[in-house]
């Protein structure tokens, strides 16, 4: 069956398929008849029972994986599913917005190409091929420190003006001290402007989204593409990834089969997309503040520590069909229950991979302990961060009252998928970097899924790189390893990690009492 004929099969299925049997598909969960005392206990069984699959690293998705009913309506009631509106009239307004919506953001996407312009002209190139990434990274920062921004992309606020990290590599890129204060206030206010322009912008009934398959010749690799163009703004995505996205539609349970048309998955399609490149700076070369996990951590995570829900995914990287992710209003057909910012978890095990930007990760912490506040039932984040102990946020995870291990993994001994990698050809990568896999859990968590030595240790193995770059830029599989070899490096590993953690957990603590010192001295 070739390509065209799948995806025409995948529509058919989605157009015919009624949403009363794809809600009958979902497992249904026994529930047991105790009293409403013994409520954390069957709160616990309802956690369990959604792990049914794994799928190794060969798929995009897990699309075998079924969440059961009582834990999906668990998961709505925490998160900002909640305020999505069951009136029927209000739905259908929800779905034509979806044209209107593609519109928008092919707007915004302009308004950020034209920001990121403004950088590079200015003295942004002057960071030479780094000068996406600097841009990227400004936005992150920005946003970080900016709560009210709208969908969560022009960073607004006059403090944004001013930005030292920015600063300074324009400094030592060559660029003088006070066109470099210059550039920082030039493209704060112009967020501001951009942010207006959008809200300014008024949309009618909104546009057509046109799609085209496309096969590229890259090296010796043939790679299909879907191009969507909308309002003069195109966006790509692999085939692969397009047929992923109509499928999580599919399964979502938020689109009746009767709405679900080509030009509403397009105009859906092209919105997220948008959206998303946006996010990320508007430049196809953005995208690399924040990478996935192989699939086989995430069949580790599940069967290990029954975690299974991310806390940062978004449609195009997401493991499972429910998951957290930063822009509900374009993500939340695809399946997303909302920002986690927005999620408030009662119980449950979660995976934790945010970007890797200190103010998001500083946030993030403040979230989770503000949740291990609330609630004696189990509770579990696994959180993945590059190792920075020079980082405000690496620090403030590690020294969290409720850390029970961490596991370091070397940078050459670890992979990635690009963050980007619906449009790449490649989609695995070598870690740039050591990663931290830091446990946080509750009493009650820790009771209930122990990081202990031997998880641990199948952990770290999930991390190895299924593939590795030649020099012509075609991947290959990493040579094999024994599992005798494979063990023990990485027990050895998980004993430097020990000897790490103590001086860690010393240097952190000093830190602390330097800083208390430091306050007393000025409360004098």
């Amino acid at each position: 069956m070739n390509k065209d004929k799948e995806l025409e099969r995948l529509l058919a299925e989605m157009r015919e398929e009624p949403i009363s049997q794809l809600k009958n598909k979902k497992n249904s969960v026994k529930t047991s008849t105790a009293a409403s005392s013994d409520n954390s206990r069957i709160r616990d069984q309802l956690w369990e029972q959604s792990i049914t699959s794994t799928a190794g690293d060969g798929v995009l998705w897990n699309k075998e994986f079924k969440v059961g009913g009582k834990v999906d309506q668990f998961l709505k009631e925490s998160s900002q599913l909640s305020r999505l509106s069951q009136n029927p009239d209000d739905r259908r307004s929800l779905l034509k917005d979806v044209q209107r919506l593609a519109v928008e953001e092919a707007i915004r996407w302009r308004e950020m190409s034209k920001l990121a312009g403004e950088f590079r002209l200015m003295g942004g190139d002057k960071l030479g091929a780094k000068w996406t990434r600097q841009f990227e990274k400004w936005l992150y920062s920005r946003r970080a420190a900016c709560p009210t921004c709208p969908a969560g992309i022009f960073p607004l606020g006059k403090e944004n003006e001013k930005d030292e990290e920015l600063k300074r590599k324009l400094e030592a890129a060559g660029i003088s001290s006070k066109q470099a204060e210059k550039i920082c206030e030039t493209i704060g206010k112009g967020a501001r402007k951009a942010a207006a322009t959008v809200g300014r912008t008024l949309v009618g009934k909104g546009g057509k989204v046109k799609v085209k398959r496309v096969d590229m010749q890259e090296g010796e690799r043939t790679r299909t593409k879907y191009v969507l163009r909308c309002s003069g703004v195109t966006m790509e995505v692999n085939f692969d990834h397009y047929v992923k996205l109509q499928e999580l539609m599919k399964h979502s349970g938020f689109v009746k089969h009767s709405d679900m048309t080509e030009s509403f998955i397009s105009c859906a399609i092209f919105s997220l997309l948008a959206r998303y490149s946006s996010f990320q700076g508007g430049h196809y070369k953005a995208g690399g503040f924040q990478a996935a996990i192989h699939g086989s951590c995430f069949d580790t995570l599940m069967v290990e520590f029954g975690c299974w829900l991310e806390c940062f995914a978004s449609p195009m990287n997401c493991r499972y069909s429910r998951f957290c992710s930063a822009h509900f209003d374009t993500d939340y057909i695809f399946g997303s229950i909302g920002s986690f910012f927005q999620f408030f978890p009662r119980e449950g095990s979660f995976e934790a991979n945010p970007p890797f930007d200190d103010g998001t990760i500083l946030k993030m912490i403040d979230h989770m302990e503000d949740i291990f506040s609330k609630s004696s039932l189990p509770l579990s984040f696994i959180i993945i961060i590059p190792y920075l102990p020079d980082q405000n946020g690496w620090r403030r995870v590690y020294s969290s009252e409720y850390k029970r291990a961490h596991l370091k993994v070397k940078q050459a001994e670890h992979g990635y998928f690009e963050g980007s990698q619906h449009d790449r050809i490649n989609r695995y990568r070598i870690a740039p970097f050591d990663t931290s896999v830091i446990f946080l859990q509750n009493e009650a968590g820790s009771e209930k899924w122990p990081a202990t030595k031997e998880k641990l240790l199948k952990l770290r193995n999930a991390f190895k790189p299924k593939l590795e770059l030649n020099p012509h830029g075609l991947n290959f599989v990493a040579p094999d390893h024994s599992d005798n070899e494979e063990d023990e490096a990485g027990r050895e590993q998980l004993e430097e990690s020990g000897d790490e953690n103590e001086e860690n957990e010393k240097r952190v603590k000093s830190d602390v009492k330097h800083n208390e010192v430091s306050t007393k001295r000025q409360k004098r």
